[in-house]
Protein backbone atom coordinates (compact mmCIF):
# COMPACT_ATOMS: atom_id res chain seq x y z
CA UNK A 1 0.00 0.00 0.00
CA UNK A 2 1.47 3.19 -1.01
CA UNK A 3 0.06 6.48 0.49
CA UNK A 4 -1.18 9.25 -2.24
CA UNK A 5 1.11 12.67 -2.40
CA UNK A 6 -2.34 14.07 -3.65
CA UNK A 7 -4.07 14.04 -0.69
CA UNK A 8 -4.22 17.61 0.06
CA UNK A 9 -5.74 17.98 -3.70
CA UNK A 10 -8.49 15.38 -3.63
CA UNK A 11 -10.91 17.72 -2.82
CA UNK A 12 -10.06 19.69 -6.19
CA UNK A 13 -12.08 19.15 -9.80
CA UNK A 14 -9.91 16.93 -11.83
CA UNK A 15 -7.50 18.43 -13.81
CA UNK A 16 -7.15 17.49 -17.47
CA UNK A 17 -3.81 15.70 -16.38
CA UNK A 18 -5.17 13.87 -14.11
CA UNK A 19 -8.37 12.79 -16.67
CA UNK A 20 -5.47 12.14 -19.11
CA UNK A 21 -3.77 9.51 -16.64
CA UNK A 22 -6.72 8.37 -15.29
CA UNK A 23 -7.79 7.12 -19.27
CA UNK A 24 -4.75 6.14 -19.31
CA UNK A 25 -4.72 3.58 -16.61
CA UNK A 26 -8.01 2.31 -17.92
CA UNK A 27 -6.58 1.46 -21.63
CA UNK A 28 -4.01 -0.49 -19.79
CA UNK A 29 -6.31 -2.33 -17.96
CA UNK A 30 -8.10 -3.05 -21.15
CA UNK A 31 -8.62 -6.61 -22.05
CA UNK A 32 -8.41 -6.83 -25.01
CA UNK A 33 -7.34 -3.92 -27.02
CA UNK A 34 -8.70 -3.40 -30.37
CA UNK A 35 -6.15 -2.66 -33.03
CA UNK A 36 -6.71 1.13 -33.68
CA UNK A 37 -4.59 2.55 -36.91
CA UNK A 38 -3.30 5.93 -36.72
CA UNK A 39 -4.94 7.38 -39.15
CA UNK A 40 -8.37 7.08 -37.33
CA UNK A 41 -6.71 8.89 -34.25
CA UNK A 42 -6.17 12.08 -36.54
CA UNK A 43 -7.95 15.42 -35.13
CA UNK A 44 -11.05 15.78 -36.55
CA UNK A 45 -11.60 12.15 -37.54
CA UNK A 46 -13.17 10.87 -35.00
CA UNK A 47 -17.46 10.52 -33.88
CA UNK A 48 -19.22 13.68 -35.10
CA UNK A 49 -21.69 15.03 -32.51
CA UNK A 50 -24.66 15.97 -34.37
CA UNK A 51 -27.52 18.80 -33.36
CA UNK A 52 -30.55 20.00 -34.88
CA UNK A 53 -29.95 23.34 -33.45
CA UNK A 54 -29.03 26.04 -35.88
CA UNK A 55 -26.12 28.15 -35.10
CA UNK A 56 -25.54 31.80 -35.98
CA UNK A 57 -23.03 34.35 -35.73
CA UNK A 58 -23.78 37.63 -35.42
CA UNK A 59 -21.17 40.31 -37.51
CA UNK A 60 -21.77 44.09 -36.36
CA UNK A 61 -19.84 46.62 -38.26
CA UNK A 62 -20.60 48.74 -35.20
CA UNK A 63 -22.92 51.67 -36.21
CA UNK A 64 -22.41 54.99 -34.85
CA UNK A 65 -24.87 55.80 -31.86
CA UNK A 66 -26.00 59.43 -34.15
CA UNK A 67 -27.23 57.19 -36.97
CA UNK A 68 -29.77 54.88 -34.58
CA UNK A 69 -30.65 57.99 -33.24
CA UNK A 70 -31.79 59.71 -36.44
CA UNK A 71 -33.79 56.61 -37.70
CA UNK A 72 -31.73 56.01 -40.41
CA UNK A 73 -31.04 51.94 -41.68
CA UNK A 74 -27.48 51.75 -41.31
CA UNK A 75 -25.59 50.07 -44.14
CA UNK A 76 -24.40 47.04 -43.60
CA UNK A 77 -24.75 47.26 -39.64
CA UNK A 78 -25.63 43.39 -39.09
CA UNK A 79 -25.30 40.20 -41.21
CA UNK A 80 -26.42 36.63 -39.68
CA UNK A 81 -24.17 33.63 -41.67
CA UNK A 82 -25.45 30.80 -40.72
CA UNK A 83 -22.82 27.73 -40.28
CA UNK A 84 -22.50 24.40 -41.75
CA UNK A 85 -23.79 22.63 -38.49
CA UNK A 86 -22.01 19.08 -39.13
CA UNK A 87 -18.10 20.99 -40.06
CA UNK A 88 -18.85 23.21 -36.67
CA UNK A 89 -19.10 20.00 -34.88
CA UNK A 90 -16.82 18.00 -36.36
CA UNK A 91 -13.85 20.84 -36.03
CA UNK A 92 -13.39 20.24 -39.88
CA UNK A 93 -14.93 23.69 -41.12
CA UNK A 94 -11.66 25.56 -40.22
CA UNK A 95 -8.51 25.88 -42.62
CA UNK A 96 -6.05 23.16 -42.99
CA UNK A 97 -8.47 20.68 -40.95
CA UNK A 98 -7.85 17.05 -41.88
CA UNK A 99 -11.36 16.60 -43.19
CA UNK A 100 -11.61 20.51 -44.60
CA UNK A 101 -8.45 19.50 -47.17
CA UNK A 102 -9.82 16.40 -47.87
CA UNK A 103 -13.17 17.45 -48.98
CA UNK A 104 -10.99 19.62 -51.27
CA UNK A 105 -8.79 17.14 -52.41
CA UNK A 106 -9.11 15.00 -55.79
CA UNK A 107 -9.11 11.54 -55.53
CA UNK A 108 -5.62 11.35 -56.50
CA UNK A 109 -4.04 13.46 -53.87
CA UNK A 110 -2.36 12.25 -50.59
CA UNK A 111 -4.36 11.64 -47.03
CA UNK A 112 -3.22 13.20 -44.25
CA UNK A 113 -0.26 10.80 -42.72
CA UNK A 114 -0.69 10.58 -39.23
CA UNK A 115 1.66 12.98 -36.66
CA UNK A 116 3.22 11.16 -34.06
CA UNK A 117 1.12 11.84 -31.39
CA UNK A 118 -1.16 9.62 -33.51
CA UNK A 119 1.29 7.03 -34.29
CA UNK A 120 2.12 6.68 -30.41
CA UNK A 121 -1.28 6.58 -29.06
CA UNK A 122 -1.96 3.81 -31.74
CA UNK A 123 0.82 1.58 -30.70
CA UNK A 124 1.56 -0.52 -27.09
CA UNK A 125 -0.13 0.98 -23.77
CA UNK A 126 3.49 1.00 -22.07
CA UNK A 127 5.33 3.02 -25.06
CA UNK A 128 1.86 5.72 -24.54
CA UNK A 129 2.51 5.87 -20.60
CA UNK A 130 6.10 6.02 -21.14
CA UNK A 131 5.67 9.12 -23.17
CA UNK A 132 3.06 10.69 -20.88
CA UNK A 133 5.57 9.95 -17.75
CA UNK A 134 8.14 12.23 -19.06
CA UNK A 135 5.38 15.05 -20.32
CA UNK A 136 4.07 15.20 -17.43
CA UNK A 137 8.52 15.36 -15.90
CA UNK A 138 8.72 18.08 -17.81
CA UNK A 139 6.10 19.87 -17.04
CA UNK A 140 6.89 19.71 -13.26
CA UNK A 141 10.62 20.39 -14.34
CA UNK A 142 9.70 23.55 -16.11
CA UNK A 143 10.17 27.03 -13.76
CA UNK A 144 7.53 28.62 -15.96
CA UNK A 145 3.99 27.45 -14.63
CA UNK A 146 3.05 28.18 -11.31
CA UNK A 147 4.16 25.39 -8.94
CA UNK A 148 0.39 24.51 -8.47
CA UNK A 149 0.16 23.10 -11.94
CA UNK A 150 3.57 21.85 -11.25
CA UNK A 151 2.03 20.00 -8.07
CA UNK A 152 -0.94 18.66 -10.15
CA UNK A 153 1.59 17.14 -12.87
CA UNK A 154 3.69 14.95 -9.97
CA UNK A 155 0.15 14.09 -8.45
CA UNK A 156 -0.93 12.52 -11.95
CA UNK A 157 2.76 10.70 -12.37
CA UNK A 158 2.57 9.04 -8.86
CA UNK A 159 -0.65 7.79 -10.18
CA UNK A 160 1.43 6.48 -13.29
CA UNK A 161 4.47 5.08 -11.41
CA UNK A 162 2.89 1.42 -11.46
CA UNK A 163 2.66 1.20 -15.16
CA UNK A 164 6.26 2.44 -15.94
CA UNK A 165 9.06 0.11 -16.49
CA UNK A 166 11.78 -0.33 -13.78
CA UNK A 167 14.55 1.52 -15.83
CA UNK A 168 12.12 4.28 -16.68
CA UNK A 169 10.86 4.71 -12.67
CA UNK A 170 14.45 4.81 -12.00
CA UNK A 171 15.69 7.91 -14.18
CA UNK A 172 12.51 9.77 -13.11
CA UNK A 173 12.80 9.36 -8.99
CA UNK A 174 16.56 11.15 -9.88
CA UNK A 175 15.20 13.83 -11.55
CA UNK A 176 12.34 14.17 -8.58
CA UNK A 177 14.95 14.26 -6.19
CA UNK A 178 16.55 17.23 -7.83
CA UNK A 179 12.99 19.01 -8.20
CA UNK A 180 12.82 18.20 -4.36
CA UNK A 181 15.99 20.02 -3.46
CA UNK A 182 15.99 22.87 -5.73
CA UNK A 183 11.81 23.41 -7.08
CA UNK A 184 12.87 26.60 -8.73
CA UNK A 185 10.02 28.60 -7.60
CA UNK A 186 8.98 31.52 -9.97
CA UNK A 187 7.94 35.43 -8.72
CA UNK A 188 3.96 34.44 -8.37
CA UNK A 189 4.94 31.20 -6.08
CA UNK A 190 7.72 33.68 -3.92
CA UNK A 191 4.56 36.17 -3.71
CA UNK A 192 2.32 33.46 -2.39
CA UNK A 193 4.39 31.59 0.17
CA UNK A 194 4.90 35.39 1.19
CA UNK A 195 1.47 35.98 2.08
CA UNK A 196 1.85 32.71 4.32
CA UNK A 197 3.34 35.00 6.80
CA UNK A 198 0.93 34.87 10.06
CA UNK A 199 1.18 38.64 10.28
CA UNK A 200 -1.02 38.79 6.38
CA UNK A 201 -3.79 40.14 5.82
CA UNK A 202 -4.61 37.94 2.83
CA UNK A 203 -3.04 34.34 2.57
CA UNK A 204 -2.27 31.99 -0.87
CA UNK A 205 -2.09 28.56 -0.29
CA UNK A 206 -2.38 26.91 -3.66
CA UNK A 207 0.78 24.32 -3.86
CA UNK A 208 4.02 25.91 -3.41
CA UNK A 209 5.09 24.60 -0.24
CA UNK A 210 4.11 21.43 -1.08
CA UNK A 211 5.55 21.01 -4.45
CA UNK A 212 9.22 20.00 -2.57
CA UNK A 213 7.37 17.38 -0.78
CA UNK A 214 5.24 16.16 -3.23
CA UNK A 215 8.42 15.86 -5.72
CA UNK A 216 10.28 13.89 -2.58
CA UNK A 217 7.63 11.41 -1.55
CA UNK A 218 7.14 10.32 -5.62
CA UNK A 219 10.81 9.77 -6.11
CA UNK A 220 10.89 7.77 -3.40
CA UNK A 221 7.36 6.14 -4.91
CA UNK A 222 9.08 5.71 -7.90
CA UNK A 223 12.65 4.34 -6.81
CA UNK A 224 11.14 1.69 -4.48
CA UNK A 225 9.11 0.76 -7.30
CA UNK A 226 11.60 -0.01 -9.42
CA UNK A 227 14.01 -1.80 -6.70
CA UNK A 228 10.80 -4.41 -6.35
CA UNK A 229 10.39 -4.95 -9.88
CA UNK A 230 14.00 -5.50 -11.01
CA UNK A 231 17.22 -6.78 -9.24
CA UNK A 232 19.18 -5.76 -12.11
CA UNK A 233 18.04 -1.80 -11.76
CA UNK A 234 20.62 0.67 -10.95
CA UNK A 235 20.14 1.76 -7.51
CA UNK A 236 20.30 5.43 -6.53
CA UNK A 237 23.87 7.25 -5.76
CA UNK A 238 24.90 7.53 -2.16
CA UNK A 239 24.33 10.86 -1.94
CA UNK A 240 20.71 10.93 -3.88
CA UNK A 241 20.05 8.62 -0.68
CA UNK A 242 20.79 10.78 1.98
CA UNK A 243 19.73 13.77 0.29
CA UNK A 244 16.07 11.55 0.78
CA UNK A 245 16.31 10.68 3.91
CA UNK A 246 17.94 13.74 5.46
CA UNK A 247 14.39 15.56 3.57
CA UNK A 248 12.66 12.56 5.48
CA UNK A 249 13.26 13.37 8.39
CA UNK A 250 13.14 16.60 8.76
CA UNK A 251 9.41 16.70 7.49
CA UNK A 252 8.84 13.94 10.51
CA UNK A 253 9.70 16.52 12.66
CA UNK A 254 8.04 19.45 11.69
CA UNK A 255 4.53 20.33 13.59
CA UNK A 256 1.98 19.70 10.31
CA UNK A 257 0.85 16.38 9.82
CA UNK A 258 0.64 16.11 6.48
CA UNK A 259 4.18 16.62 6.19
CA UNK A 260 5.26 14.09 9.33
CA UNK A 261 2.95 11.76 6.97
CA UNK A 262 4.92 12.27 3.85
CA UNK A 263 7.91 11.87 5.86
CA UNK A 264 7.06 8.84 7.51
CA UNK A 265 6.13 7.75 3.43
CA UNK A 266 9.58 8.31 2.45
CA UNK A 267 11.14 6.48 5.44
CA UNK A 268 8.86 3.54 5.29
CA UNK A 269 9.78 3.05 1.54
CA UNK A 270 13.75 3.54 2.08
CA UNK A 271 14.52 0.36 3.24
CA UNK A 272 13.45 -0.54 -0.18
CA UNK A 273 15.68 0.59 -1.54
CA UNK A 274 18.72 0.04 0.77
CA UNK A 275 18.30 -2.54 3.47
CA UNK A 276 20.54 -0.81 6.19
CA UNK A 277 18.07 2.12 6.03
CA UNK A 278 15.59 -0.50 7.81
CA UNK A 279 16.35 1.49 10.99
CA UNK A 280 14.78 4.98 9.92
CA UNK A 281 11.35 2.38 9.12
CA UNK A 282 11.83 1.02 13.09
CA UNK A 283 11.66 4.60 14.38
CA UNK A 284 8.33 4.88 12.88
CA UNK A 285 6.75 2.14 14.85
CA UNK A 286 7.40 4.19 18.36
CA UNK A 287 6.82 8.14 16.69
CA UNK A 288 3.92 10.11 18.79
CA UNK A 289 1.95 10.48 15.97
CA UNK A 290 -0.89 7.97 15.36
CA UNK A 291 -0.89 9.05 11.26
CA UNK A 292 3.09 8.34 11.02
CA UNK A 293 2.45 4.92 12.96
CA UNK A 294 -0.59 3.79 10.46
CA UNK A 295 1.69 4.50 7.92
CA UNK A 296 4.70 1.89 9.46
CA UNK A 297 1.54 -0.12 9.94
CA UNK A 298 0.77 -0.07 6.30
CA UNK A 299 4.06 0.37 4.94
CA UNK A 300 7.06 -0.42 6.28
CA UNK A 301 8.73 -3.64 6.03
CA UNK A 302 8.11 -5.52 9.75
CA UNK A 303 9.48 -8.12 11.60
CA UNK A 304 7.65 -10.04 13.72
CA UNK A 305 8.17 -8.11 17.06
CA UNK A 306 7.36 -4.45 14.92
CA UNK A 307 4.54 -6.68 14.35
CA UNK A 308 3.51 -7.00 17.93
CA UNK A 309 4.28 -3.85 19.18
CA UNK A 310 1.62 -2.57 16.32
CA UNK A 311 -0.58 -4.90 16.74
CA UNK A 312 -0.90 -3.68 20.42
CA UNK A 313 -1.27 0.23 19.74
CA UNK A 314 -3.54 2.24 21.34
CA UNK A 315 -4.79 3.45 18.31
CA UNK A 316 -7.33 1.10 16.36
CA UNK A 317 -6.51 3.02 13.20
CA UNK A 318 -2.86 1.45 13.50
CA UNK A 319 -4.47 -1.79 14.38
CA UNK A 320 -6.78 -1.54 11.26
CA UNK A 321 -3.87 -0.96 9.29
CA UNK A 322 -1.74 -3.56 9.90
CA UNK A 323 -4.66 -5.89 9.64
CA UNK A 324 -4.98 -5.10 6.23
CA UNK A 325 -2.15 -6.76 5.96
CA UNK A 326 -2.90 -10.13 7.61
CA UNK A 327 -1.43 -12.14 4.47
CA UNK A 328 1.95 -10.75 5.74
CA UNK A 329 2.14 -11.17 9.63
CA UNK A 330 3.01 -13.64 11.45
CA UNK A 331 0.52 -16.45 12.78
CA UNK A 332 0.36 -15.65 16.34
CA UNK A 333 0.10 -11.72 15.39
CA UNK A 334 -3.19 -12.26 12.90
CA UNK A 335 -4.67 -14.50 16.17
CA UNK A 336 -4.23 -11.47 18.39
CA UNK A 337 -5.92 -9.06 15.32
CA UNK A 338 -8.30 -11.71 15.34
CA UNK A 339 -9.81 -11.44 18.96
CA UNK A 340 -9.40 -7.35 18.58
CA UNK A 341 -13.01 -6.68 19.48
CA UNK A 342 -13.03 -2.77 17.41
CA UNK A 343 -14.77 -3.08 14.21
CA UNK A 344 -12.27 -1.35 12.43
CA UNK A 345 -10.00 -4.14 12.87
CA UNK A 346 -12.36 -6.51 12.04
CA UNK A 347 -13.39 -4.84 8.82
CA UNK A 348 -10.05 -4.98 7.76
CA UNK A 349 -9.77 -8.54 8.54
CA UNK A 350 -12.53 -9.53 6.38
CA UNK A 351 -11.08 -7.28 3.27
CA UNK A 352 -7.55 -7.76 3.45
CA UNK A 353 -5.01 -5.83 0.78
CA UNK A 354 -7.30 -3.10 0.43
Amino acid sequence: MVSDPAAKYQGRPATCLARSVRLLEALVAAEPLTAVAPQELLPGTGPVVREKTLLTMAISVGASSAALGSGEQPEQHDQVRPLDQAKFASGSGSPGHPTAERDKATGDAPAPQPDQQAVMAAGPPSDLAAAVAEHLLAVAESHHPPAFFRADAIAALHALLGQLTPDLNFRLARRLLTIAETPGLNECDQAELNSQDPLSRGRLDLGARSLPTLALVTAATAAALAADASADVESLPVQATQLLVSQAVELLHRPDHEAQRYGATVLALAPRLEPGLGRYADALIVHPSVEVRSVAASMAILDEPAQRILAADSSPQVRARLAARSGELAEDIRALLTADEHPDVQRALARPNE
